[in-house]
Order: structure tokens, then sequence, then C-alpha cells
């Protein structure tokens, strides 16, 4: 009997960084709510004998303890009774919206026990695993960002009220383009680059993070908590610039492989995989604390070309092709 395209079901629908995988994959993807997953899970014959199906886990969401727990036990029963697979692939380990860590920790630790199958973004992802459930892991990467802040520069509405707000800071700087930049929707603090401002008042920073909180600033920052999406692809233009990636969750960041994408290096905390990233690679330098920044901002100033070529040494090695061949291996 021959074997139709298999079948992956998830309930979200696919972001720029895992469509890029799934639109290189041979499969049929469709997203449904979770109780249109379950109904669809309860009537007979929609699991077809003729095709692999699986199910995609691709963030955890927390649904208050009386939703959260029975849920995700009745669609784990549900696909062991009707033959479909889990798989979960898994970039951040501590998700940014979750009510708290413990929430966060009970839910990664169930998944991980469901899952046939864990892809994990980088190798470091998986040490917070259960040990026992890492014989399941097979590691993926992600690629070039590029692509979606281009796309972004061409269809989304812009923001004329940004840009008149950085035209008239850059013309009170007297400068044509920041020092540092920081651009994240999901980010919820960037203190240490706040302090790090405040303290070097010769250097700028354009800080853009739609989940950051409001506060008072020198005139050398400018703070922007709104989204910014057509603007973003000429700023990241601009030569000599530095990112900056404040990501403390233990995730694969997608600035760096944004930041990198336009050949510009970057600054990260020395937390796991952020520092394994940018130190394996090449294409930044960590620190530890805020006195440190100042140095390793000059060092990556000091060879500025060269960790712009190692920049797109990173992207040709980490491709969305090479991940899409790890998830081949499991949606078979």
């Amino acid at each position: 009997m021959r074997l139709l395209r298999p079948l992956v079901i998830a309930e979200d629908e696919l972001d720029f960084k895992y469509r890029q995988v799934v639109e290189r994959l041979p499969v049929e993807y469709r997203h449904v709510k979770y109780s249109r997953f379950i109904l669809w899970l309860l009537r007979p014959g929609t699991v077809s004998k003729n095709r692999n199906t699986y199910f995609h886990i691709r963030y955890l969401k927390w649904r208050g303890w009386l939703r959260s727990i029975p849920v995700y036990l009745v669609l784990v029963t549900l696909c062991r009774l009707r033959g479909v697979r889990i798989v979960w692939t898994l970039h951040c380990v501590w998700e940014h919206f979750m009510p708290s860590r413990r929430q966060n920790a009970l839910l990664r630790q169930l998944v991980s026990r469901a899952a046939d199958k864990i892809i994990v973004m980088h190798p470091k992802v998986a040490l917070h695993l259960p040990p026992s459930q890492r014989r399941k892991v097979l590691t993926a990467n992600f690629g070039t960002f590029r692509p979606a802040v281009e796309r972004a520069a061409l269809e989304a509405t812009p923001n004329h009220a940004f840009t008149r707000r950085f035209n008239d800071w850059r013309h009170q700087l007297g400068i044509d383009r920041p020092d540092i930049v920081v651009v994240s929707a999901s980010v919820l603090e960037a203190n240490d680059l706040f302090d790090f401002l405040e303290d070097n008042p010769d250097l700028s920073g354009l800080v853009i993070g739609a989940q950051l909180e409001e506060r008072s600033c020198g005139p050398n920052v400018l703070l922007i908590r709104e989204r910014v999406y057509a603007e973003v692809d000429a700023i990241l233009r601009g030569d000599g610039i530095v990112g900056y990636c404040p990501n403390d969750n233990v995730s694969v960041p997608t600035s760096i492989y944004t930041f990198a994408a336009y050949g510009i290096p970057l600054i990260g905390k020395d937390v796991s995989p952020v520092c394994d990233i940018l130190g394996d690679s090449g294409v930044g330098g960590v620190y530890n604390s805020v006195d440190e920044m100042r140095d390793v901002y000059e060092g990556i100033m000091g060879d500025y070309a060269g960790y712009r070529a190692r920049c797109s040494a990173l992207l040709a090695k980490d491709t969305w092709d090479t991940s899409a061949d790890v998830h081949r291996q499991v949606f078979a």
C-alpha cells in the first residue's frame, strides 16, 4: 500500500521561522485549535491508515490550572489511541508569556515525556529536558531571517510616527545611524543595555521592543515601545552597527540570525545558548556584567570586518535546508 504525504497538525499558524522549514518538507500541514483537534481525533475514520499523522507542538501555552494539564493529557491520550505521533520543536526553554517558570517547567516535563521526538534548535537547549527524554532529541537550527525583514519593508504599513521620531533623534545627536540596535517583539527587559548606555553617553542606542516597560532614558537612547516592521530593513543596512541580544531565557534568539544576515555583529549575555552561538561562530562577544560591555563593544569595532565575514560563515553553515533535513527525518 502506497503511503500518502504525511499529515502534520498544529495549533498555531506558521510563523516565518517554522514556515521556512515546513515549506521544504513533503507534508500536508494544517493548523487547528486544540478543541477542534480533539473532536477530530474522536471522530472515527479521520486518522488514515495509509498516511502517517503527526501532532506538532511548537509553543507551550498556559490556559490556567483547570484547562492546561487536562487539555494536554486528553490530547496525548487520544494521540496514543489513534496512532498520531507527537513531535515537539523546541527553541525556547522559558517561554516569554508564561505566568511563571513553575507552570513552564511543569508543561515542559509533561510534553517532553509525551513526545515521540523532540527537535531542538541548539544542543544546549536539550540539557533542560529530563535526562530520560534526551534520547528522543534531534538537533536542527535557524537560518537567515533577512527575507522576513525585507518582505516587511515592502508589504508592511509604514510607521510614519516612528520615522519622524527616529529622524528627529538622529538630527539632535548629529548622527547618521545608531551605534547599538535592539529589535525584539517579545523580549521583556533590556536593563543591562540601558545601564550601559547611561554610563556611556558617547554611544547611541535604538531600542525597539513592544514588550519593554516605559522608562526614562538619556538623550542618547531612543526607546520605541511598539512594533516596527517596514522601517527595520533600512536601519539594519547601516554600516558600523552593533546588535544587542538581551535574551536570557535559554532560547535560540531570532535576533542573532537577523543581525547576522545583515553582517551585524552582536553583544549578548554570557547565558547559554546565546554565548555558545556567539562564541562558537565568532559573530559577537559576550559579557558577564555591565562593566564589561564597553570592552566587548570596542573589541567588536576593532575587528568589524572580521565579524562581518564570520556572520556570512554562520549563515552558510546554518541554513533552512539543513534544518528541514532534520525535520524530514521525523515527519516521514
